[in-house]
């Protein structure tokens, strides 16, 4: 399929189709997703065939149709088993292949087919703090993330609730570890810019996770940890750090990160204005300070945008 022969690609195409209704054809895919010795443009080709047959034929799979799926019961237990391990060790451009992937699989089995999704996505959480680590903690949360954005739009109902009930008890509590960890570490790292560059972007999809896990209510779980949150969120939205600002064309990841605190604040003023109170007026003040400060670049118009609607 890597021929830059028109005809010699038709040809393995269909020669593809043809086998990839045999078991083991999607573990095989992820077998040469894993192996390291195989040549990156291998892989990459094998990950996103891999991502499309998933996104084909995970979601068609009904215990009433006489049409057999070509991902069989078998090969579905195996993937589910070893995905979340495989993208944790994976080069970004595989890993990012396979989230996409992980994120079709739990929309479709999450929770009552797939019950240790959880338990899988935090022990990574635990892992120590390295650069290879904040790769693997940056796939995880980037794919935690897809999984629970529709708790922001989604109509409340008590199956809903009792989804978000379930990733509140098992996920939310390492994941706000997770966050104290790492609001501790940056200020070791601060002459680190690469280092630096890692623990934002885990910032930044943490704080995109506080407002998913808070978008339908208040959680006994954040409200009990708000001083916590708000403390860091105060601390984030003063912070400067010179090799974190943005380039001419695109905010930097510092930037992005206080947009987010921005739009988390402001779902609190609005919908939880009582537990909110007693932070109100320091919010008020640092968002209008950080909005004075902003320059006329279009790199900053989402920005803006954010904290002129608080």
């Amino acid at each position: 399929t890597l021929s830059p022969n028109g005809d010699e690609r038709a040809e393995a195409e269909k020669t593809l189709k043809q086998i990839e209704r045999n078991e083991n054809y999607s573990a095989l895919l992820l077998t040469l997703c894993e192996r390291s010795t195989i040549p990156d443009e291998i892989r990459r080709a094998s990950v996103i065939t891999f991502k499309n047959f998933v996104k084909r034929n995970w979601p068609s799979l009904d215990a009433s149709s006489s049409t057999t799926n070509p991902i069989s019961i078998r090969d579905r237990n195996y993937i589910k088993e070893h995905i979340i391990d495989l993208m944790t060790r994976s080069p970004e451009h595989i890993q990012q292949q396979l989230s996409d992937a992980i994120t079709v699989i739990g929309k479709c089995d999450f929770p009552d087919q797939w019950p240790t999704l959880l338990d899988t996505m935090v022990r990574q959480f635990q892992q120590p703090s390295t650069g290879n680590s904040f790769q693997s903690i940056n796939g995880v949360l980037k794919t935690a993330h897809s999984l629970f954005e529709r708790f922001r739009y989604e109509q409340k109902s008590d199956e809903l609730w009792l989804e978000i009930k379930l990733v509140l008890e098992k996920f939310a509590p390492a994941f706000t570890d997770l966050f104290k960890s790492l609001m501790a570490y940056y200020p070791q790292k601060e002459s680190d810019t690469i280092e630096m560059k890692n623990i934002f972007d885990s910032l930044y999809v943490c704080i995109k996770i506080f407002y998913d896990l808070n978008a339908q209510e208040l959680p006994e779980h954040f409200e009990d940890n708000l001083t916590l949150y708000m403390t860091h969120f105060m601390t984030l939205l003063s912070y400067d750090h010179p090799n974190l600002h943005s380039t001419r064309h695109d905010p930097g990841i510092l930037d992005r990160v206080k947009t987010e605190i921005c739009r988390a604040v402001a779902l609190y003023a609005d919908n939880y204005s009582d537990e909110f109170k007693p932070f109100a007026q320091q919010f008020a003040l640092a968002i209008w300070s950080l909005l004075t400060r902003l320059n006329l670049s279009p790199c900053f118009d989402d920005v803006k945008f954010v904290l002129i609607f608080i």
